[in-house]
């Protein structure tokens, strides 16, 4: 059913209040609201995966709906900054959702490239605006990537200290900047996606590129 309705805060560092945000859509994390974009991003990436399969004897239209339905969750929170909205909030359960006006770690923001890079291929002769306006965003989120000073240091992530069960993450984000051997595959895997998605040779290579720092930093 219906679920993720509401209007959301958006707020500073200090947890004030700056605006709203639309951040209707999505799908749950954990059995509880917090729609992580990293994690929940890549399950919209594996329902595109199977859609691109073939469609299924049950489907009547309902897999393309539901791809939509988790990617425009992305579209919303990534609409005010052209980035993705920061959303490592708890309570863990069914308290409020907020959303920080700062950007999520560097490997959400990968995911979502990669997300609606795909389904810009997926779309293209179905809803060729709607598959343009998802490549449009891939692209602007990817500038932001390189260019975004956010992204060039470790940065904690949402709220400290984490709930219990969930400590092991803050290690998790130290290693989500640009210079590191994870940045690079991150940022390899969304120039790579946008590569196959456009043909435009300047991300061929910038994933070439991305790739081998990855390996000689993983030695």
């Amino acid at each position: 059913g219906l679920c993720h309705q509401d209007m959301c805060p958006l707020v500073d560092g200090c947890g004030n209040k700056i605006g709203e945000l639309n951040a209707r859509g999505g799908y749950h994390q954990s059995c509880d609201l917090r729609n992580w974009a990293d994690g929940i991003s890549l399950s919209a990436f594996n329902l595109l995966r199977y859609a691109e399969m073939g469609v299924p004897r049950w489907d009547d239209g309902e897999l393309e709906e539901e791809l939509r339905w988790g990617i425009d969750y992305f579209c919303r929170i990534s609409s005010g900054s052209n980035y993705v909205y920061d959303s490592q909030f708890v309570p863990i359960g069914w308290g409020p959702r907020r959303y920080y006006a700062r950007p999520a770690a560097l490997g959400a923001q990968a995911n979502v490239v990669m997300l609606f890079s795909r389904a810009a291929r997926f779309f293209a002769k179905k809803d060729p605006a709607y598959a343009e306006r998802l490549l449009d965003r891939a692209r602007k989120i990817f500038v932001q990537m390189e260019e975004n000073p956010f992204f060039g240091k470790a940065q904690p992530s949402g709220e400290l200290p984490l709930p219990g069960g969930s400590q092991p993450w803050e290690r998790f984000y130290r290693f989500n900047y640009r210079t590191t051997a994870l940045g690079f595959s991150q940022r390899g895997g969304a120039a790579l996606e946008l590569f196959r998605t456009t043909g435009e040779a300047r991300y061929a290579e910038l994933a070439r590129q991305y790739g081998g720092e990855a390996l000689r930093r993983a030695k």
